[in-house]
């Protein structure tokens, strides 16, 4: 039984020694599986070594890393040393160059903040998934317009979309839609707020060669055009519909949370 609690950063031994052979085996495991499946974007590492609270995702060539908080003690120039260690490991076992690692900080964050811009490069990079192109962000927001969480859902979405009409609510950048394209669907509509995340589906839908007639980006308020469809006669009727909406919206038309269970569709 163990009677010494651990909660410094040396306890466990070196971090980064476990972090290396984690991050050794992982990557070899994660790479042929996804190079099996045609699949460009996956994690390798997910805070596996409670000391090393980090995510790991590659994204083609490139290396999307995500940093949480440590609950250990460990010092600011620790941290540092840490980050830096974490890099050098990763480029030697990935054989990447730094400048190939976007490191993001992730920290609870409060209304407007859990969606302000971290950087302004505004750099798109063209990745793979399941035979499909998107284009992916990796510096300037928390995520990157390709949640990888989702590939089994997005796959499961072309598999039941040939002949469907689909409906994309809170559509982001537009992956479900590419992939009911990809399926089949007769066609779709993809409504989304933000203009930013609407030209980005419209640029995904481009990518894969699919028609911005049969598949149309809305940019509008989705619980306004709902209650607008409720009440028009004429309105489309849809046999699949993806509704996946964010916790929150900082955009100045729509104030409210946007929380999963507040939202009823009724019509």
């Amino acid at each position: 039984m163990l009677e010494k609690q651990f909660n410094s950063y040396n306890d466990f031994g070196n971090p980064m020694v476990m972090f290396r052979n984690r991050i050794t085996r992982m990557a070899k495991h994660w790479k042929k599986w996804a190079r099996k499946r045609n699949i460009e974007c996956f994690r390798i590492y997910d805070r596996d070594i409670p000391q090393v609270p980090v995510c790991v995702d590659l994204y083609g060539p490139l290396c999307h890393i995500s940093v949480y908080k440590n609950n250990y003690e460990i010092s600011d120039e620790d941290r540092v040393k840490e980050s830096e260690e974490i890099s050098k490991i990763i480029c030697e076992i990935l054989s990447i160059h730094p400048n190939q690692i976007f490191w993001k900080k992730r920290e609870p964050k409060k209304g407007k903040e859990q969606y302000e811009k971290q950087s302004e490069q505004s750099e798109l990079f063209e990745v793979g998934e399941n035979g499909l192109r998107f284009y992916v962000n990796l510096s300037d927001y928390v995520d990157t317009g390709l949640f990888l969480d989702h590939r089994i859902t997005r796959d499961l979405v072309r598999k039941e979309s040939k002949g469907k009409k689909f409906l994309n609510l809170f559509s982001y950048t537009g992956s479900f839609t590419v992939y009911a394209a990809s399926g089949g669907a007769t066609k779709s509509l993809s409504v989304d707020l933000s203009n930013t995340y609407s030209d980005w589906a419209e640029e995904n839908l481009k990518l894969n060669g699919f028609s911005l007639t049969k598949h149309r980006i809305l940019r509008a308020d989705v619980m306004e055009w709902l209650r607008h469809e409720r009440k028009n006669p004429d309105r489309e009727k849809y046999d699949l519909i993806v509704v996946d909406p964010p916790t929150f919206s900082n955009s100045k038309k729509q104030t409210k949370s946007l929380i999963y269970k507040k939202i009823t569709l009724k019509f």
